[in-house]
């Protein structure tokens, strides 16, 4: 297949257009993004098509597919404010794949619409001194075959930097929470043929939180730190409860459990 396009405007504001040729078919895309600058906000939208070959697993498995190209159609709008010592940003995307090869290869397809949203919402502030403090809400289409089942999460990260030894040595802590809810699967993902495939089953997972920590200290070229994954695995971990705090994701990818990193970094003048 071959794709050509051009690009017009500026590096915030510009139009692409562009075709794409496959099995003697010509297929055009367009792309448009226009960004703004205010004093204290940022505004920014974006609109994609293009067009892509359909991947070879579903070629030699569904040989009598009519569509050999997928349609992709990608939305997506941000904000950011500024003000003093906050931020806010927002950030509504979506993505709908248009073409009809789901509706042959799934024949359940009719339950569920091939395309994928989400929504961020981050609230930044340091008014209170040496502490950043970062609240974050997402939300995420959960059902469809580009949806990594994710739910809704809602995050609180805490960041804190100080000096000891006459401002010789850097101390960096933070702290992250991260509650995961209403989490659904109805497709997982072939990790062999790196395809999706619709189960026919809708699994709900439990709401489940997760605790993250780490801890850095510099001292002049030399950096050394401590990270926590999953702090709640960890204390079952150590000792010994029956009870666990496993993160699954896919059906067929392993639970997270726990991890402990440590970390050292040391930079020379060459």
């Amino acid at each position: 297949w071959d794709k050509i396009s051009f690009k017009f405007g500026q590096a915030m504001t510009n139009a692409t257009l562009g075709v794409t040729y496959l099995n003697e078919e010509y297929y055009f895309e367009r792309a448009l993004a226009i960004g703004k600058k205010f004093s204290s906000a940022n505004i920014n939208f974006y609109y994609n098509l293009e067009h892509k070959p359909i991947h070879p697993y579903y070629s030699i498995f569904h040989p009598n597919i009519k569509y050999g190209i997928n349609e992709l159609e990608s939305i997506s709008g941000s904000l950011i404010l500024k003000f003093k010592e906050n931020l806010f940003s927002t950030k509504i995307s979506r993505f709908e794949d248009k073409t009809q090869i789901i509706d042959e290869i799934f024949q359940d397809s009719m339950n569920f619409k091939p395309n994928y949203y989400k929504a961020d919402f981050i609230f930044r502030t340091n008014i209170i001194p040496f502490l950043y403090t970062e609240i974050n809400y997402d939300i995420q289409g959960q059902e469809g075959l580009y949806s990594p089942a994710v739910g809704e999460l809602l995050g609180l990260k805490l960041n804190s930097s100080f000096e000891l030894f006459d401002q010789n040595m850097a101390i960096n802590l933070n702290g992250e929470l991260k509650h995961y809810r209403k989490r659904k699967t109805r497709s997982n993902f072939n990790f062999i043929e790196m395809v999706p495939i619709l189960n026919n089953d809708i699994k709900i997972q439990q709401p489940i939180n997760i605790f993250n920590a780490s801890i850095t200290a510099r001292v002049s070229k030399l950096s050394v730190s401590y990270e926590w994954y999953n702090i709640t695995q960890l204390i079952f971990g150590s000792i010994g409860s029956d009870q666990n705090n496993y993160f699954e994701l896919q059906p067929d990818m392993p639970v997270l459990g726990r991890q402990i990193n440590l970390n050292i970094s040391w930079t020379f003048q060459d």
